[in-house]
């Protein structure tokens, strides 16, 4: 068989060296598609809970403020504050997952220490007739609209000192909150009140799920924790 030679080019470029570059480029790292820019967040500030479908921001915000003005504030973030259930599934979710962050922030709103630690929950109580009504709000596509909806088979009297937080986690009123009946435990309990609004408190010598609270209150220990179904956007506002 007689030697093939092979020509200098091939369409236009250099023949020698081509090997070379094709096992160079090979040896290049693939590169990753980097993530959408713009309005996500940084959701390392964020806790998934599946069992709502709902990001969870890890640490409070805007401390100082009335429960007004921390729903107008979030609203801009398109974000709103957790209902009572929402909290509820929070906990859960951080107690059955238990790992430092978790457990850090579990106790950081449960533990009874100093110093105090309080946040504004998405409820607001108003009795109609016989019922006591709950109003707090909802992802329905890009809004957060009001709900309003009546209440029932939840404790109706305070329990001073209270209710057992662990049965309250088990097992909770469609609204979030304890069912008549409950064990009783530490958690101390006040029952909804129409014109108020609902916050959990805990602090040195006692925890409290608080469904009559003055809404016009405002503390630099009281705080609120942004939940968002998705990345925040501009959010229209339904309702009040």
């Amino acid at each position: 068989m007689g030697k093939i030679i092979l020509p200098n080019e091939i369409f236009g470029r250099p023949v020698k060296g081509a090997m070379e570059r094709i096992l160079a480029k090979d040896s290049q790292p693939i590169q990753q598609p980097q993530p959408r820019q713009g309005n996500m967040p940084d959701l390392n500030g964020f806790v998934y809970v599946p069992t709502t479908g709902l990001y969870v921001q890890k640490e409070k915000q805007l401390h100082g403020k009335n429960w007004a003005q921390t729903q107008e504030e979030l609203g801009k973030q398109g974000m709103k504050p957790p209902t009572i259930e929402e909290l509820r599934q929070f906990l859960i979710y951080l107690k059955q997952n238990p790992n430092p962050e978790n457990t850090q922030i579990y106790n950081e709103i449960t533990q009874v220490r100093n110093p105090w630690r309080s946040e504004w929950l998405d409820a607001k109580f108003e009795k109609s007739g016989k019922d006591m009504h709950i109003i707090y709000h909802a992802f329905d596509g890009n809004s957060i609209v009001e709900k309003n909806e009546k209440l029932s088979g939840h404790l109706t009297e305070d329990k001073l000192p209270g209710i057992s937080l662990e049965k309250w986690l088990e097992d909770a009123t469609v609204h979030g909150l304890p069912k008549s009946g409950i064990e009783e435990g530490q958690l101390y309990y006040w029952a909804p009140v129409s014109g108020y609004v609902a916050r959990f408190f805990a602090g040195l010598g006692r925890a409290y799920l608080i469904c009559s609270w003055d809404p016009g209150d405002s503390d630099s220990g009281l705080g609120v924790r942004g939940v968002m179904r998705e990345a925040p956007r501009d959010a229209s506002r339904g309702g009040n």
